[in-house]
């Protein structure tokens, strides 16, 4: 992030509440503070921090709630989520930087639902870059989603802002034939999608700074810088239906009628009463008004600030009424007591026309402060010395001032905690009785159940009793029984022996029977062999071994 671009990233921001107070948000070296305002800057509340860290860049956004919302970026390359609410600051982080990244160009922007965060992710070690979004509904931040990515490292960072339906609408700067162009993206709340990209200024310059903004009528007003031929040019284009092929977009017109070679610096106001467009080029501001939606353009007029001027961001609470959109303001001193465009307050109802000459009133008051010093350059000393007794004495004042409304204050709280104690300790009396009856009645309760509980102690201490007298008659019997059949197992161990014994004698008899058997038939067999079965001894031995049935 290079150039005023840069610097614009640590500027401070105005938030503005309910039209009735304000916050400015802004760093030091290593501090991001924040005061307050009642009266359109008049006076601010005492300096205090909000973190003591050193930011990088930032961005900030309050709700429908009025609570503070702030991303960062720390010198650890950690992008941080600030809140402020009910008094306390709370802080998370949200993701840290890869090696070679860059995370920049923030965009916080809070609608009547959620909170959107964008911003441009340089991948130095890829030369990538990324435009990233997130989304937080309720108090989740959902994984962030590339709206568009490219090769290279140009700084292709988007502006946006929230119309009275939700609709959000995107201003992209994309680097294209080394002209930097811009492309516009709408986000349809009810889905969560965004349209595809048309692209809305022309590709032979260079465009910086975008504005857009959405009136209640649902037309797109824009602004932005372009630059070609060593001349800066202020452009407006509005869109005010769709359509092919540009989409409802009129012709871009030039606003400013004079050569610019400096820098400008755009501020674009849409109010009930119309346009304004400002651009502050070195020490002059120039303005012109139109009170029909951009077709028609009033004079350039202009004014010569104090070359001590900044810019200052702008964001509001969604839902005030009667809203005064513009992204950036002019302040002149620090803290901020005068305002180009004038910081809103309570909304007036005069008519369109004068309140388009007060607005621009501030504008032209500044240059006839500064017109009036320089006719007195003779008094230039006696001024100074002046202007510094002004100045303690206008500090005095509202010092004193401060401690009175701090005195007040305190009264206030005094009486009002006085009132809180009083009515705290006859609260405390009427509890303390109560929780006196509440005891006597706990006690009564826990003797009526200590009683029952010595009762039932002593019920089963003498169960206990009983069952141990008969757990020992039982185990006594149990041991008799066991004695008993001890000594039938060991008769019958004796049994078992003898009958083993008698086993044995059996089988050797019959294994002597076995053996007779064997020697029978041996002889059989040597008879057999001995005598022919022809002969008449083989037949009376047959017979007398094998005799017939008739015999």
């Amino acid at each position: 992030m290079e150039g005023l671009e840069k610097l614009l990233q640590l500027s401070p921001t105005i938030l503005n509440e309910n039209n009735q107070r304000s916050w400015l948000i802004f760093s030091t070296d290593n501090t991001l503070n924040y005061l307050k305002t009642s009266d359109q800057g008049r006076n601010w509340s005492k300096e205090k921090v909000a973190v003591h860290e050193t930011i990088e860049s930032y961005a900030a956004a309050i709700d429908t709630e009025n609570i503070i919302h702030i991303i960062y970026r720390n010198q650890d390359s950690k992008i941080m989520y600030l809140r402020q609410k009910n008094g306390k600051w709370e802080k998370q982080i949200i993701f840290s930087e890869k090696d070679g990244q860059k995370t920049g160009y923030f965009c916080l922007l809070s609608t009547k639902e959620s909170l959107h965060l964008f911003y441009l992710t340089l991948d130095m070690s890829i030369s990538r870059w990324r435009l990233v979004h997130h989304i937080k509904k309720g108090d989740l931040w959902e994984a962030g989603k590339i709206l568009e990515e490219g090769s290279g490292l140009p700084e292709n960072y988007a502006v946006l802002s929230a119309g009275p339906k939700n609709r959000i609408h995107m201003i992209q700067r994309r680097l294209e034939n080394d002209c930097y162009v811009l492309y516009y993206r709408t986000l349809d709340p009810k889905t969560d999608l965004w349209n595809y990209p048309t692209q809305i200024s022309h590709k032979n310059a260079n465009h910086f700074l975008p504005i857009i903004f959405e009136d209640e009528q649902n037309q797109i007003h824009s602004l932005w810088i372009e630059y070609k031929d060593s001349e800066y040019k202020v452009v407006y284009r509005g869109r005010s239906s769709g359509g092919w092929p540009e989409g409802g977009w009129a012709q871009q017109k030039i606003l400013n009628s004079n050569k610019m070679t400096t820098f400008p610096l755009p501020i674009f106001l849409l109010n009930s009463n119309g346009l304004t467009a400002y651009w502050k080029s070195g020490s002059t501001i120039y303005y012109r008004n139109s009170q029909d939606k951009g077709c028609n353009w009033g004079e350039m007029e202009s004014n010569t600030l104090d070359d001590d001027s900044f810019a200052i961001r702008y964001a509001e609470n969604p839902q005030i009424a009667n809203r005064q959109r513009f992204l950036w303001l002019l302040g002149t001193e620090f803290p901020p007591h005068t305002f180009i465009p004038k910081l809103p307050g309570t909304f007036s109802s005069e008519p369109s026309e004068a309140i388009a000459r007060e607005e621009v009133q501030s504008v032209q008051t500044i240059s006839k402060k500064q017109n009036y010093s320089n006719s007195l350059d003779h008094l230039e000393p006696l001024e100074d010395a002046f202007r510094k007794l002004e100045g303690y004495s206008d500090h005095l004042v509202k010092h004193a001032s401060n401690l009175w409304e701090e005195k007040n204050t305190m009264k206030h709280i005094l009486d009002k905690q006085q009132k809180q104690y009083s009515t705290f300790y006859r609260f405390a009396g009427e509890k303390v009785k109560e929780l006196h009856q509440e005891i006597t009645s706990r006690e009564n309760d826990l003797d009526k159940m200590e009683k029952q509980l010595k009762d039932t102690i002593k019920n089963i201490s003498e169960q206990l009793q009983k069952e141990k007298v008969r757990y020992t008659k039982e185990r006594e019997r149990h041991l008799a029984k066991i004695s008993s059949l001890t000594e039938e197992n060991r008769s019958q161990n004796v049994k078992i022996e003898k009958f083993k014994e008698t086993i044995d004698y059996l089988k050797k008899e019959l294994q002597k029977e076995e053996e007779k058997i064997q020697e029978l038939r041996k002889d059989v067999i040597k008879l057999k062999e001995a005598a022919s079965p022809k002969s008449s001894l083989w037949t009376k031995v047959t017979q007398i071994i094998y005799p017939s049935k008739g015999q």
